[in-house]
């Protein structure tokens, strides 16, 4: 692997056992996968357990994940182990008095961290996952509705509207624009674009992000900061400047140390940074800071559009969350949902939890996305169990599917016991509703 020369030359003066960096860079990345536990899955015998998270696993060899029906129904989610220590650092914040009532992952995009900290959330909990870039946010929406967890709204806002919001997040994650430093050895890309003045726009645009975010966090709050770079003017300097403007404290994570991630420490700045060479994973670096005080504790509220609780005989929400309805499309989402909108009114709004009605004047149906939150809901739909073969062709919207003759005005498809698609099985042909912009279009 040919390293950028400038990254060399920092890396040698950052760290004292480059030759063993520099030989790790140019081993595979080892492919590893979290599991949902919402949902159905037996890990294999070839899995290796991911020491700081329970649900998480290398793999001996990288599944082809696009005809795997188990990825498509959200069953795992394929994501690189360090940045997975997320789990723990969020168990540990849990103990020192993190509340978790409105969270924010400002950053979200592709959704990896957003669906851990939604297996954190009690029902009346919620994420507001936000991505600006409008392609990513398309990525980000898909990624947690397969996930299946309700308690969350996607938004796609500038960071100039955090301040804006008041003091309202008990945790923001902050997931940076970064160099990618620590993606060179899984990432071509990543090596070629990387620049000085790279890291120098990455340094301006993180600190502003970072100040954006403060505002907008409670007094006792938390900040999770990270990037995936080996940078310390993307890392430790950031945090070292946050506590010179503001009341801040910066936490430690003993628990990383034991699974040989690197501690930094500058004056009262701590970080803990991932190299390859030493722990398991990616470069990655992680730092948390709880808001001690503030001068200003309005919160920022407006009125929202009108949503309102729906209810039918056909769905009901379990103890939690709650049916609403916002024009032709009714979702299930937490049901502290009100209080969260009107929180974040400012910034725009893409999607409210996971729909799973829609409506015209004269009928109800059942919405494409049900299958994935089937497992917050309380009711009881006709299941077929089909074959590797036959959701195959389901998630290719094939028309030669052939089921066995369960005739059913609506009828849930699923594959190794997880729904995967609603149907309509009829005497002379079959309407799959698996939604068509997933559909799998390779061989």
């Amino acid at each position: 692997m040919t390293l950028p020369l400038g990254f060399i030359d920092r890396m040698k003066g950052q760290i004292n056992d480059f030759e063993a960096f520099e030989r790790s860079m140019s081993l595979p990345m080892r492919p590893s996968i979290r599991i949902n536990p919402t949902k159905k899955y037996t890990p294999s015998n070839d899995m290796e357990p991911i020491p700081w998270h329970p649900n998480a696993f290398f793999v001996k060899q990288r599944p082809t994940y696009v005809l795997d029906p188990q990825f498509h129904q959200g069953v795992y989610y394929p994501q690189e182990a360090s940045s997975m220590c997320l789990d723990l650092i969020l168990k540990y914040l849990k103990k020192q008095g993190l509340k978790m009532d409105l969270c924010l992952d400002f950053c979200a995009a592709p959704g990896g961290k957003s669906q851990i900290i939604l297996d954190h959330l009690s029902p009346k909990q919620i994420l507001i996952s936000n991505e600006i870039n409008e392609s990513r946010n398309e990525i980000l929406r898909e990624t947690l509705t397969k996930w299946g967890k309700p308690n969350f709204i996607i938004t796609q806002s500038p960071a100039a509207n955090l301040p804006k919001l008041g003091e309202v997040f008990d945790l923001i994650l902050l997931d940076a624009p970064c160099s990618g430093e620590g993606m060179f050895r899984k990432d071509s890309f990543a090596r070629a674009q990387w620049s000085e003045e790279l890291c120098t726009q990455c340094e301006t645009t993180q600190a502003e992000i970072i100040d954006k975010a403060i505002d907008s966090l409670k007094n006792q709050g938390f900040l999770i900061y990270a990037t995936c770079t080996y940078n310390p003017k993307e890392n430790l300097e950031q945090i070292k400047s946050a506590l010179k403007k503001y009341n801040l404290e910066s936490i430690e994570i003993p628990a990383l140390e034991e699974y040989h991630v690197e501690k930094q420490e500058k004056d009262k700045a701590i970080g803990y940074q991932f190299y390859p060479h030493k722990s398991l994973g990616e470069g990655f670096f992680v730092a948390i800071l709880r808001k001690l005080s503030s001068e200003n504790q309005e919160i920022n509220s407006r009125a929202v559009a009108q949503i309102k609780p729906a209810f039918q005989n056909i769905l009901q929400a379990k103890d939690g969350y709650e049916l609403i309805q916002y024009r032709d499309v009714v979702s299930i989402v937490s049901s502290s949902v009100y209080d969260a909108l009107i929180h974040i009114a400012p910034f725009k709004i893409k999607q409210t939890g996971i729909p799973v009605l829609e409506t015209t004047y004269k009928t109800t149906n059942l919405h494409e996305y049900l299958p994935f939150v089937y497992a917050f809901l309380d009711t009881e739909i006709p299941q077929i169990e089909v074959n590797k073969d036959q959701a195959l062709k389901i998630l290719r919207l094939e028309s030669d599917l052939i089921l066995e003759k369960q005739i059913g005005e609506n009828v849930m498809s699923c594959y190794h016991e997880n729904p995967l698609s609603i149907m309509k099985i009829l005497p002379n042909r079959i309407n799959n509703k698996y939604p068509k912009n997933w559909r799998i279009r390779s061989a």
